[in-house]
């Protein structure tokens, strides 16, 4: 299949990963891929103010023409993939194709005012995007684009709050290579429980969440420590938890397989792929109810889980672990026995047979 992909920009958030690592396993499978993003940054009308709108526009514009900044990332992307900037995503610069995949939001629009020629269009989705625009982010699941979901979450909620059609889920894939640790060893005799979490700035992560639930734990056991990571600067938190901005993969992996317990905290979610690089480490998971847990979770077999925004038994099941290492034992051995299925391979030989039966639809 000749495929296109539209991407919003280039940067190294989990869902670009996901969507460069498919491109490339696809091309290793014979597929011809081409990732297209325009120069003209998109509008995501995150303002009230439309003068405040449009200069977000042209000093991104500016920033991504001048600064190299595709050239730049792409060179980091570490992906063997082609990706190439055009000024704008229209028929003029998008080649003919099999299939043209929206990815984000604003780039449903963009897929939806192609032409036919330019490929049956597909909308791969991984969250439920209203965060910037919430009702153009609505708006986006109701265009006439075929949907490919990564989670159980994104369905039902497409269907019951837009009444979508029923689409066809894509677990997304684990690098298994690069977070495994089968060899663990549980050194808990000190008494020092190590947690890890995720910071991101965006409230339906629930990052506040977790650092009242870590409180709470701090008050009855100073011996617990916490690390997070993210994309940000260091945010606004206590000095004696410790930050990493941006790791590299090799030291995510090293991360997880310091830490005893991996704080899930999200209020919403698409699907998650922390947790399951924590599980793939025999990192004992505390989290909520949402994302990958709806369709991996077993409460109390392979991970201690509460209801999103429930602080209170988040932290009683953080305190939990930290008295019963039996219990964390078990969560650990049992997430690593489950996220064994989520190969990479299993992954894009799923979502090449969606994408076949797409191309194949109309045909006699």
């Amino acid at each position: 299949m000749i495929i296109n992909i539209i991407v919003p920009g280039i940067g190294l958030s989990g869902g670009m990963r996901i969507l460069f690592q498919y491109g490339e396993l696809l091309k290793a499978k014979g597929h011809d891929i081409v990732f297209y993003t325009p120069l003209k940054a998109y509008d995501v009308q995150n303002s009230r103010s439309l003068i405040l709108n449009k200069i977000h526009v042209v000093t991104n514009t500016i920033k991504r023409i001048y600064s190299y900044e595709i050239k730049k990332k792409h060179k980091n992307l570490q992906f063997d993939v082609k990706v190439l900037p055009v000024p704008f995503i229209s028929d003029r610069y998008i080649r003919n194709a099999d299939i043209c995949m929206a990815s984000a939001w604003p780039t449903a629009f963009s897929v939806a005012g192609l032409s036919q020629n330019k490929g049956k269009k597909v909308y791969f989705i991984q969250d439920y995007e209203i965060w910037n625009n919430e009702e153009l982010g609505r708006k986006s699941y109701t265009l006439p684009l075929r949907h490919v979901v990564i989670s159980t979450w994104i369905k039902n909620r497409l269907i019951d709050q837009l009444g979508a059609e029923d689409a066809p889920i894509v677990f997304d894939g684990l690098d298994l290579k690069v977070f495994n640790n089968p060899e663990r060893k549980y050194n808990l005799d000190n008494r020092t429980i190590e947690i890890l979490m995720l910071y991101h700035d965006l409230p339906k992560k629930g990052v506040k969440d977790g650092l009242t639930a870590y409180g709470n734990m701090k008050n009855r056991y100073p011996n617990v420590k916490l690390t997070m990571f993210g994309l940000a600067d260091r945010p606004n938190i206590s000095d004696e938890i410790v930050y990493y901005k941006d790791p590299s993969r090799e030291e995510l992996k090293g991360l997880y397989n310091k830490a005893n317990i991996f704080l899930y905290t999200s209020r919403e979610e698409g699907w998650g792929l922390t947790p399951l690089e924590a599980m793939a480490s025999k990192c004992a998971v505390v989290g909520t109810n949402t994302g990958c847990m709806l369709d991996i979770g077993s409460d109390r077999e392979n991970a201690l889980l509460c209801e999103p925004g429930d602080v209170r038994k988040m932290t009683e099941n953080l305190c939990e672990l930290f008295e019963n290492h039996e219990m964390l034992i078990k969560l650990a051995e049992n997430g690593y026995k489950t996220v064994q299925q989520f190969s990479w391979n299993n992954s894009v030989n799923q979502l090449e047979r969606e994408l076949r039966n797409i191309c194949d639809e109309d045909k006699d």
